[in-house]
């Protein structure tokens, strides 16, 4: 992603699922939107969907688990810096087997991704709250951004 570019040959580039913001430096980030930029014909869009931070304030805890099948999640979450980052600690358990994973991730507001889009070379714009195209206002599920080169 930091890296990968192919100049003016895609109509849609899609990052899903938070799939964004996994890297130690902002310019990592901005990067990826620069190359996606540059890699979208003209009128190409580049889509992400993200958990902003706006939704993350309104529904965050500290820890939660859960079931999927045969396995059992438990997860810790702690906010680091200035709202600036998640840090989540993963404990799977499958058979009495304990796997645990550590995620950090940046955390974007709608300006802030917005802003970094502008940055990018990015003109047109949007932000939503699904991916339905309902606003992005306080009953909003995710943060779409869509930015059409």
């Amino acid at each position: 992603m930091r890296n990968f570019y192919k100049e003016n040959c895609f109509d849609f580039i899609i990052n899903m699922f938070t799939s964004f913001g996994f890297f130690e430096k902002m310019d990592d980030d901005k990067r990826v939107i620069e190359n996606s930029y540059i890699s979208l014909k003209n009128g190409g869009k580049l889509l992400i969907d993200m958990l902003g931070k706006e939704i993350l304030a309104r529904i965050f805890r500290e820890r939660d688990w859960y079931k999927i099948e045969d396995f059992t999640i438990l997860e810790e979450r702690k906010i680091l810096g200035d709202f600036e980052k998640i840090e989540s600690k993963w404990i799977v358990i499958k058979n009495n087997e304990i796997k645990e994973f550590k995620i950090r991730l940046r955390l974007y507001s709608a300006f802030e991704i917005k802003s970094l889009f502008k940055e990018c070379g990015f003109r047109n714009i949007e932000i939503y709250g699904d991916l339905n195209g309902s606003p992005y206002d306080n009953k909003a599920s995710r943060l779409i951004v869509v930015g059409i080169k």
